[in-house]
């Protein structure tokens, strides 16, 4: 069966999937609902469906560590936190130091 074949295509398995979607219409409407023969092509269509759904399906993320998160999340602040905190300090030595030579001539706070 095509849906257990581990060389089938993404496009293969479609192709099976749609194959046994019209042979379960066609064989509804030919032998009528009741014929044993559409338990087989259920089962069938299930099996198709499910290899599709599975080949289709991307594999699951890692699952997500709230607390790494949170720690990852915290390192980020607090690293920009210290590189403001450095602008700052620059900015303050360089008015204190204009303000020793004279270049910040005005009133005093």
């Amino acid at each position: 069966m095509l849906c257990r074949a581990d060389d089938a295509t993404l496009g293969d398995l479609r192709e099976g999937v749609k194959t046994f979607e019209d042979l379960d219409r066609t064989a509804r409407r030919v032998m009528g609902e009741g014929h044993p023969l559409l338990v087989n092509i259920e089962c069938c269509l299930r099996k198709s469906r499910a290899a599709l759904r599975a080949r289709e399906t991307p594999p699951p993320s890692p699952p997500f560590d709230a607390v790494a998160s949170q720690e990852k999340l915290a390192q980020d602040v607090f690293r920009t936190a210290r590189v403001k905190l450095a602008q700052e300090r620059l900015e303050l030595a360089q008015t204190l130091a204009a303000r020793a030579h004279g270049e910040g001539a005005g009133p005093n706070p």
